[in-house]
């Protein structure tokens, strides 16, 4: 059998195979500075710090072969926003001058070709100091992107495993006419419009298995730009590029026929005007046969607000714990402390404030806030918390007035309002957020009393009336008699609905949690559970951006589809599913859904449908964004095509440039949710911080909760007394001498009330709902 077996930052050795690639880590090479400074450092983490010309580390290194084509990679940064430089000199000859930018460890390479002797000196100097930065290096990287070939041994890797195709030789066509090949960045191929492509026939070494395909590309800007990759007219993948220097993307796939030959193409399908594509290379590595397939996921037999266990299904999927937090640290930090220009959307205003910008559109929006607030209640992030709800609470909300309580939906970056009127969404987040930071972090005075801010924003955008039209400023309460919510609380966009906005979970939350309207609140959770399963088509379980209250689409252009805000519905049935586990259609739903994405391909699904699935035009690409959410529903899947979903967000970089915020925010909270991170922080629970293993136990949960009839006290402790109060304080039950953790409540009428367990000296206080 046939394997390639590609290590980077390793030294390989065998008596058949060479080394392909030589590491230096800078701390251990030769350091020299002609001014005296010491340049080894363990800051930001083990490497050097060239602080002036002439600075350098060298070494001497063996080259598996030359003449020899190499990628060459340097991880470093500069000590600020200035740029901080390190020449390469290879064998005497200068290579390439890396520039760093930032103080966010960054990794550049190159590609060069070396000949002549084997052993050369390696060197990194710097050259062009000007005062104003200092370059930081850890480590260099030379790696041979084409080896020896086969040794005389018919199973040693060589070039019959590894295919890698430049794409300035392949066969290039634009319908447009453009000219396509050039050496900028380097020899390669620019896609400028959608049908720009290069193709070619090639022959693979084994007619079925598992191949590794390897790109290298980048963007003209900031924006993504694609590459979509077609076998045998199939679509494959679409590989994305964000920023200017060239990067390597990864992707496995198992290609299976009777014909060695395949027809490969690269083809731009994403075209939105933003940006152009360069193509450098694509290479085709034999990895081996085709695995056989993963089992299904196993769904919990209980939901986790009952368990107290978060699924953590990128660990069932084969992920490490430390690779599933670095993922997720490395998006927060992106996202909320990366570069100010091209990565970051949390931005901090004076000492106690800070927004979420709306990068496309230079404007701070309720979505935006609500979901900042949200992910940093989930990270533990209470600074960061507490600043995004003092400027909402500041600049955003309504005082007093026929809107008293609602937010305007979208400000400029001062805070001042564009926009006054509401939309719903931001207002079910802003509520489930402070509800969830009351009980993790406990209340505060003032506008930190999180739990007093939710009761009064829930208080109020019900304290309105209905319908619109017999109020005076046509403001009415955000969800109707029926308990549906509106699209915006305001004259005639209150008559319809967006069903991205039902958020059953969150309702369920709102009624164990609110001061008032609890058994209002308890059913919405059950209209919006069968609004969603309403609305979704049969067969595709796609649902519209805008639908009206009998689930029927809205007819209001492109909105009648399934386009931006409805790749959020998955999301919300799937979390609703997983935390309460009421509604066995969730589960159909969420797999149907996934079935319709699937057929249409993993990597080239796009981002727009009308409901039977019909493709919309301008929507051929595919959203970071929608890939997030389309992954959340495997948490309500037992199709081992889950995994599948939850891979492909584990491959997909986030996004930057413009359109960061919302394919970031939807990132952000998705890998939340499928790290068992996304949790209902509820009075249920003790507000104790989490093991360090990442999961958190209830001292004492009681469950049903909400319940009609018994209810089950689970602790590990032995309990001494029960006491159950209404919210006025009367005792309703008494109980001593506990045998039982079973409670007999069907004789007490709905409502809200306070439980007391006492264990020892241990006392636990739970609120329960009787319905």
């Amino acid at each position: 059998m046939k394997n390639f077996f590609f290590l980077l930052c390793t030294l390989l050795f065998s008596t058949n195979l060479i080394a392909t690639t030589i590491t230096l880590q800078c701390e251990n090479m030769n350091p020299h500075s002609p001014g005296g400074f010491g340049l080894i450092t363990d800051q930001p983490t083990n490497g050097v710090w060239l602080y002036a010309n002439g600075d350098q580390v060298s070494q001497t290194v063996t080259l598996p072969e030359v003449p020899g084509t190499y990628l060459i990679e340097v991880r470093g940064a500069s000590d600020g926003s200035s740029q901080a430089d390190a020449q390469l000199r290879i064998g005497g000859t200068t290579i390439h001058t890396f520039q760093f930018s930032g103080t966010d460890l960054q990794t550049l390479n190159i590609e060069t070709t070396l000949s002549g002797d084997s052993e050369k000196e390696v060197i990194l100097i710097r050259t062009q100091d000007d005062g104003t930065s200092n370059t930081f290096l850890d480590f260099i990287s030379i790696t041979l992107q084409e080896d020896s070939g086969d040794n005389g041994d018919p199973d040693t890797p060589g070039n019959d495993d590894e295919i890698t195709l430049q794409c300035q030789s392949m066969n290039v066509h634009s319908p447009h006419g453009f000219g396509l090949i050039t050496d900028n960045p380097t020899n390669g191929v620019w896609l400028y419009a959608n049908g720009d492509q290069v193709s070619q026939i090639v022959t693979l070494p084994e007619t079925s298995g598992r191949y590794r395909i390897d790109v290298r590309g980048a963007s003209n800007n900031n924006n993504a730009a694609g590459a979509q990759l077609r076998i045998n007219g199939d679509n494959i993948f679409l590989f994305s590029f964000t920023g200017t220097t060239p990067a390597i993307i990864s992707r496995e796939v198992n290609i299976s026929g009777d014909n060695p030959s395949i027809d490969l193409l690269l083809i731009r399908t994403d075209d939105t005007g933003a940006s152009n594509t360069f193509l450098d290379y694509i290479s085709i590595t034999y990895l081996g046969e085709i695995p056989p397939p993963p089992p299904p996921p196993v769904i919990p037999e209980e939901g986790a607000i009952y368990s107290g266990q978060y699924r953590n299904m990128f660990l069932e999927a084969g992920y490490t714990p430390e690779e599933i937090d670095d993922k997720i640290n490395d998006v927060f930090n992106q996202l909320f402390y990366g570069d100010d220009d091209t990565e970051r959307v949390y931005y901090p205003v004076g000492n106690d404030m800070a927004y979420i910008l709306d990068a496309a559109n230079n404007d701070v929006r309720t979505e935006g806030m609500s979901y900042g607030m949200m992910i940093a209640v989930q990270m533990d992030k209470q600074e960061e918390f507490d600043r995004l709800w003092n400027f909402a609470k500041t600049h955003m909300q309504h005082g007093p007035g026929n809107r008293e309580g609602y937010f305007a939906w979208v400000v400029n970056r001062d805070g001042s309002i564009i926009d006054q009127n509401t939309a719903s969404d931001g207002e079910i987040y802003f509520v489930t957020a402070l509800y969830f930071a009351s009980v993790r972090w406990g209340n505060g005075d003032g506008i930190y009393n999180y739990r007093a801010e939710a009761d009064y924003i829930l208080n109020q955008v019900m304290s309105k009336g209905w319908p619109h039209n017999t109020i005076i400023g046509s403001v009415p309460n955000m969800f109707t008699p029926d308990h549906q919510v509106v699209y915006v609380p305001y004259a005639t966009a209150s008559e319809f609905t967006d069903p991205s906005y039902y958020l059953p979970a969150f309702f369920e939350i709102w009624g164990m949690m609110a001061d008032t309207n609890n058994e209002f609140w308890y059913q919405a959770a059950e209209v919006a559970r069968d609004f969603l399963y309403d609305a979704a088509h049969p067969v595709t379980g796609l649902t519209p951006d805008y639908a009206n209250f009998d689930a029927t689409p809205r007819q209001q252009g492109e909105k009648m589809h399934f386009v931006v805000d409805a790749w959020r519905v998955i999301m919300n049935v799937a979390m609703d599913y997983a935390w309460f586990k009421k509604d066995e259609r969730q589960k159909e739903l969420c797999m149907r859904i996934q079935s319709f994405f699937h057929s249409e391909g993993m990597y080239t699904y796009w981002s727009g449908y009308e409901l039977d699935g019909t493709p919309l035009p301008g929507r051929n690409h595919q959203s970071a964004g929608l890939v997030a959410c389309n992954a959340v529903g495997s948490l309500a899947s037992d199709d081992a095509m889950a995994w599948e979903f939850i891979h492909s967000l584990w491959n997909r970089e986030p996004t930057t440039g413009q359109y960061r915020y919302y394919d970031g925010m939807l990132q952000m909270m998705s890998l939340l949710h499928l790290a068992g991170e996304f949790r209902a922080w509820t009075d249920n629970f003790s507000t104790s911080t989490p093991e360090a293993e990442g999961s958190y136990k209830p001292s004492i949960s009681v469950f049903p909760n909400p319940s009609t009839g018994n209810i089950t006290i689970n602790t590990n402790d032995v309990i001494d007394q029960i006491i159950i109060s209404d919210m006025s304080g009367k005792v309703i039950l008494n109980r001593r001498s506990v045998s039982e953790p079973t409670v007999n409540i069907t004789n007490m009428e709905r409502g809200v009330y306070i439980l007391t367990a006492q264990s020892g000296n241990q006392i636990f206080t739970e609120k329960i709902i009787i319905r």
